[in-house]
């Protein structure tokens, strides 16, 4: 437990990443496609998903209309029993399938378990 409260692992991890990148930027480890035998051309553009704004109009617009139209107090209840789940350290499946039965989102679901637990921000280690 303390390696992980010292950021121990973390470090140790870091740095074999670094040295191992370091092996690859000076070709001392070689992988085939990407730091030699490269193709000078890429043949293969990648695609990116643009969603068109109409969609997305369409789609925000829904949610409000679940939103407004779920029972508000089953919500409450359902996302208090995630809640206390958490908090108790128990199997959180149950509470968060039986609280998406009545239309909790996922972001609701999300933003309550960031509550309970925190965000995991990785130690800076220099």
């Amino acid at each position: 437990m303390e390696g992980i409260k010292s950021g121990f692992f973390v470090r140790e991890i870091s740095r074999a990443a670094y040295d191992y990148q370091k092996k690859i930027d000076e070709k001392e480890a070689i992988i085939v496609g990407v730091n030699d035998y490269v193709e000078e051309e890429d043949q293969s553009a990648i695609s990116t998903l643009k969603i068109d704004e109409e969609v997305e109009r369409k789609v925000v617009e829904k949610l409000k209309k679940l939103k407004a139209g779920r029972d508000a107090g089953a919500v409450e209840e359902k996302l208090n029993a995630v809640r206390q789940a958490a908090l108790a350290g128990d199997n959180l499946m149950y509470s968060m399938l039986d609280a998406v039965k009545v239309y909790v989102t996922q972001g609701e679901i999300v933003k309550l378990l960031k509550d309970v637990y925190g965000t995991y921000r990785e130690p800076l280690i220099f």
